[in-house]
């Protein structure tokens, strides 16, 4: 778990939102752009998992196609 405060990259962590079977995402500001993100995070268990890895890069394909109003880019 990612505590709330923590920094991934340039992405400080504000909240958790979710989790999952495969992942656990957070709400995040991005301090470059002083945006607010949403960052999944894969947990440690599936890190080795060369399938779990190819269906989570697959899914960020997918997400990044998406255009929504209420979707920021």
């Amino acid at each position: 778990m990612i505590a709330t405060g923590q920094y991934v990259g340039r992405y400080k962590i504000t909240g958790e939102l979710g989790q999952g079977g495969m992942a656990t995402v957070y709400s995040a500001i991005d301090e470059r752009l002083d945006r607010p993100v949403a960052i999944k995070i894969m947990h440690r268990n599936f890190l080795e998992a060369e399938d779990f890895i190819t269906r989570f890069e697959r899914e960020a394909r997918i997400i990044a196609r998406l255009e929504h109003p209420n979707i920021v880019p």
